[in-house]
């Protein structure tokens, strides 16, 4: 007679899955992820660009503050800010009349475009100081005010970068 357990044969064990090709999911997470990092890149990219005005107002800041403690011209130092603090106003807001403002206008313009009252007396300084013949004045203050002002603007238009 035949023994049926002779017949019987080993189990065989499927072939083991493979890591290549990932399954469908996989591919979309990986895509997802990269989809995720181009963003972040762009929106970083765009933000620093879109940024550069201020760090380059700022790095002329500070030249212009080392010539003033160089040569020590003050009046000459208040002007150097005066443009470069219209340079930055008409790159973040435009408009041709902020180019023509000087005195007692300009100084307005800048108590109106900053938001903390306690550098409104170093704005005097614009109006004041600027056409002294000889004088001295809180170089350290102006400086401070310029920073911070520079910080405080935001494009009111769209730049072309």
């Amino acid at each position: 007679m035949n023994d049926p357990l002779s017949q019987l044969r080993d189990i065989h064990l499927p072939a083991t899955i493979s890591w290549w090709p990932p399954a469908p999911g996989w591919w979309i997470l990986l895509a997802l992820i990269m989809l995720a990092i181009s963003a972040g890149w762009y929106i970083r990219r765009r933000n620093y660009l879109r940024l550069a005005y201020r760090r380059d107002a700022l790095e002329k800041l500070h030249i212009i503050f080392n010539e003033y403690k160089e040569h020590g011209y003050y009046q000459q130092y208040l002007r150097e800010i005066s443009i470069l603090l219209k340079q930055v106003s008409l790159h973040c807001h435009g408009g041709s009349n902020l180019a023509t403002l000087s005195g007692a206008a300009w100084c307005e313009y800048l108590r109106e475009t900053c938001p903390d009252e306690t550098y409104h007396q170093s704005i005097l300084a614009f109006s004041e100081e600027i056409y002294r013949i000889r004088g001295s004045g809180d170089a350290n203050g102006v400086k401070t005010f310029a920073e911070y002002w520079i910080a405080q603007q935001q494009l009111s238009r769209r730049p072309n970068v």
